[in-house]
């Protein structure tokens, strides 16, 4: 009872005059862009930028940057990882924020869970630093502003998902499809 009352009110946001509370009309996947999606985008921006600010502001040597990063980024890679549209436009979004998410978290855990990486500080610039004991890029180091880039550019992306999956053009589309 209360699955086929989800699905009516699902078919009945796109589709203001639905019936079928036995399976989603068609095109509601595509509308909303992430069927499982479970908070506003605009929520999840708001957040994640948060979050985003959190992370850009370190000044602390040794892990403590990468735990902050891994409980950011893998929640959100999780979150993107079965996301899919139709919608060229959003499939590259996803496709995008999945790589972002992914690289990110899989960074994190690294420093999280091994000793391959650190921050360092130079001249009040944090740098990931690789082990001078690891076999590869011993002693290499990476300005962390290029993942704070890179994780703002992906929680950008969230943002521009509010305009793009929440448009005017969507109850266009909806209302010119008759309703399964």
């Amino acid at each position: 009872m209360a699955r086929s009352k989800y699905v009516l009110q699902r078919n009945q946001k796109y589709y203001a005059g639905c019936k079928n509370a036995n399976e989603f009309c068609p095109l509601v996947d595509d509308l909303e862009g992430a069927e499982r999606r479970k908070i506003p985008l605009f929520i999840q921006f708001l957040f994640s930028f948060i979050s985003w600010v959190v992370i850009a502001n370190n000044n602390k040597e040794g892990v403590d940057w990468f735990n902050s990063l891994f409980f950011f980024s893998t929640p959100m890679f999780l979150e993107y990882f079965s996301y899919k549209s139709k919608e060229k436009i959003a499939s590259i979004i996803f496709k995008v924020q999945k790589g972002i998410f992914g690289v990110t978290a899989l960074l994190g855990a690294i420093g999280v869970f091994t000793d391959v990486l650190t921050i360092k500080i130079n001249d009040n610039i944090s740098y990931i630093k690789v082990s001078q004991s690891f076999f590869v890029l011993k002693g290499f180091e990476i300005n962390i502003k290029w993942i704070v880039y890179l994780l703002l550019i992906a929680v950008g992306l969230i943002l521009t998902q509010t305009f793009n999956l929440s448009s005017k053009k969507e109850k266009i589309v909806a209302s010119s499809k008759p309703a399964a």
